[in-house]
This record gives C-alpha cells, sequence and structure tokens, in this order.
C-alpha cells in the first residue's frame, strides 16, 4: 500500500510540473498572438498611408483607402462602349462565365500615334501661350559708313494652346459586376486608353475646327503646305510618284519627318513606279521597307481611306515633323464612379474624362496632299 500512495504521489508532482508548462507554453502563445496583431496594424496602418485613390460619387469627391481600392477593383468590370447586361453576350455577357475560368479574346487596334510623335507639353492652367519663330530676319551689305537696315521686330509668335475635355460614359449592370470572375480591370484600362488615344490621333490628324472638333489637325492646319493633284485625280488610289516627290520638295527641312497615311493608301504607294518604271516600294520577293522615298511612315486607322464616299478636294496624308505640333496635357485621364445616379435601375455609372489642347505649331513644317477639284 505505502508503494502504491508513493506513486500516487510521485504521479501528483509530474502533473503539477506538466501543468506548469502549459501554462508556460500558453502565455508564450499569448505573447506571440499579440505580436503578431501588432505587426498586422502597422502594416495596415502603412497601406493606408498609401497614396489614397480618389474618385467621384455623386456630387462629392471622396478619398479611397487601400482596403477600398482593392474592392474598387473587385467590382470595376465591365465592357465600355454601352450599358452592359449579363444576358446579352455582345454587352457584357461574354464576362459572365458558366463553369470553367473565361477567356476573353479580341483585337487591339493601334493608336496612339499622335502622342507618341507631337511635343507633348504639361499644363498647368487652362490656357498657355507657347512663343515660336514666326520669321527670319533679312541681313545686308552696308556700304562703307552707311546704317546698316534694321530687321523686323516682328519674327516671333505665340501657339496657343486652349485645354478642352475630352470624356467617356457608360453604366453597367450590378449583376454582371457581381458575377464576373474574369479580372477585367487591365482590358477596362485599356480600352479606355484606346478610344481617348484614337480620338487623338484623329482630332491631332484630320480635326477640324470649322465642323465640331475643338482643333484642327494637321490635314486642315492654317498654313500647311498643300499639294494639290493633277486635273481629273479627284480619288485618293490617284496618287503618283511625283506627287510624293512634289510633297518632299514643298517642306523646306526635311529632317526628323515622316509620312502619315491609311494602309489602304499604303497599298496604292506600295504599286506605284518611278519614271523608269522601277518599284518605289520594295522587290517582290522582299518585306516591307521601312521608309517611302528614304523617309520613315506612320500608318493609321482615322486618316483617310480609299473607300470613303466624297473625295474630291480632300487633303488625305501628309508629310512633316511631327514635333512642330503640340499636344497640351492639362488633366491625365481620371475615372469617376457613382450608384447614384442609375439608383434605381440598380447600375453603376462610370465616366472617364482627361483635358488636353493641341496646335500645329509651326504649319510650315507640314506638306499635305490634297485631291482635285474635278
Amino acid at each position: 500500500m505505502q508503494q502504491v500512495l508513493t506513486a500516487i504521489a510521485e504521479l501528483k508532482d509530474i502533473i503539477a510540473g506538466t501543468t506548469e508548462k502549459v501554462a508556460s507554453y500558453e502565455q508564450k502563445i499569448e505573447e506571440l498572438t499579440k505580436a503578431f496583431k501588432a505587426h498586422e496594424e502597422r502594416i495596415w496602418k502603412l497601406e493606408k498611408g498609401a497614396t489614397p485613390a480618389r474618385v467621384s460619387i455623386g456630387d462629392r469627391r471622396v478619398t479611397w483607402d487601400a482596403e477600398q481600392r482593392v474592392e474598387f477593383l473587385r467590382w470595376f468590370q465591365g465592357a465600355l462602349t454601352r450599358t452592359l447586361n449579363e444576358g446579352t453576350d455582345a454587352e457584357g455577357g461574354y464576362l459572365v462565365p458558366e463553369e470553367f475560368r473565361p477567356e476573353l479574346l479580341r483585337l487591339v487596334e493601334k493608336y496612339g500615334l499622335f502622342r507618341k510623335n507631337a511635343r507633348v507639353i504639361p499644363m498647368t492652367r487652362e490656357e498657355m501661350k507657347i512663343p515660336k519663330l514666326a520669321s527670319g530676319v533679312n541681313v545686308y551689305w552696308p556700304g562703307e559708313a552707311n546704317a546698316i537696315t534694321e530687321a523686323s521686330a516682328n519674327i516671333f509668335g505665340q501657339a496657343t494652346l486652349t485645354a478642352k475635355k475630352l470624356a467617356g460614359y457608360i453604366t453597367a449592370s450590378q449583376e454582371l459586376v457581381e458575377d464576373s470572375s474574369l479580372d477585367v480591370v487591365d482590358l477596362i484600362v485599356t480600352v479606355f486608353a484606346e478610344a481617348i488615344a484614337k480620338e487623338e490621333d484623329r482630332v491631332g490628324f484630320k480635326g477640324d475646327s470649322s465642323g465640331t472638333d475643338p482643333f484642327d489637325g494637321v490635314l486642315n492646319a492654317s498654313g500647311v503646305n498643300t499639294v494639290t493633284m493633277g486635273s481629273g485625280d479627284t480619288t485618293y488610289d490617284k496618287v503618283s510618284y511625283d506627287d510624293l516627290c512634289d510633297m518632299i520638295s514643298a517642306v523646306k527641312n526635311t529632317e526628323g519627318c515622316v509620312w502619315c497615311l491609311h494602309r489602304t493608301v499604303l497599298g496604292v504607294i506600295r504599286k506605284l513606279k518611278d519614271s523608269n518604271g522601277h518599284p518605289i516600294w520594295a522587290s517582290a520577293s522582299g518585306g516591307d521597307p521601312a521608309t517611302i522615298l528614304g523617309y520613315p511612315y506612320l500608318v493609321s486607322e482615322v486618316m483617310p481611306s480609299t473607300a470613303d464616299g466624297s473625295q474630291a478636294d480632300k487633303p488625305f496624308m501628309f508629310f512633316g515633323n511631327l514635333k512642330y505640333a503640340l499636344l497640351g496635357d492639362r488633366k491625365k485621364i481620371t475615372v469617376g464612379t457613382s450608384e447614384h445616379v442609375k439608383f434605381a435601375e440598380d447600375e453603376i455609372a462610370i465616366k472617364v474624362v482627361e483635358r488636353i489642347a493641341i496646335n500645329i505649331a509651326v504649319p510650315a513644317a507640314f506638306a499635305v496632299l490634297k485631291t482635285a477639284a474635278s
């Protein structure tokens, strides 16, 4: 019996020691948990301290923290040309998956040529005046003791940049936003950028302020050198080798010059021959060269096409240095959202806005090819 009692006493001592160790481990676990939470809070504060995203909701501008930005990216899914809904594939239904990971295939057109090649100038106010050389000066050979003829003081001019708003607006159904598992944020940003870049190209290359455009592009700018095609050449496909040579000759300084034209016009130029009957392009066995008559070329879908309707007496391609065209950046692309504008329809309204200015500062640096009137 004594042995049993002794064994029980020893067992109690072991249990007491084990309990003490368990309590010590529990205390350490609690301390580690508190330390982990403290680190987590510090990281969260750093994330919240990051540059906030600003968006428009209704008539207010609000600042979003890191968590809200993540939530915004989760629901900001849709397409950008019309109201999106889940039931119609062409209007966003493609973004709603059935069973498998959705894959989106699309053709991206190449835009943004004007911004890439023009001189981009940051603007800090609505209007900015850029000094430019309007004319040269004359020098003389005065005789001995004769007065030197004074040059004209009116050699300087100003190119004025006046910012205008370019904007887009769509709505997206809540069902599409909630049910789409495809992360289309990059796609949305790309499509927005492409739409704006396309419009910048259109206005920069062929804008016409006598109509609804806010700026004149190169084709319609006052003061550009105009080369008119021969009598009877009233369509773009009548462009000739001589016309191209005349365009080059019309520009005094051809350094940095490029051609800008539509792909269908380029197709016509591919077939042109010089006065000796040799193709000005490349041999049939060679690939497309990087130049036309020694100068690079830009192909833009916004330029006039041979498939256009009325073509008589119209400018359709140009040659020149686009660094003499100015693009003023007053406000970068911003995105605003609101759940209140279409509250009754349970839709989210999305708008995109930028403010830019375009000015062909030195029109003499360009030669425009124009069809004959008859």
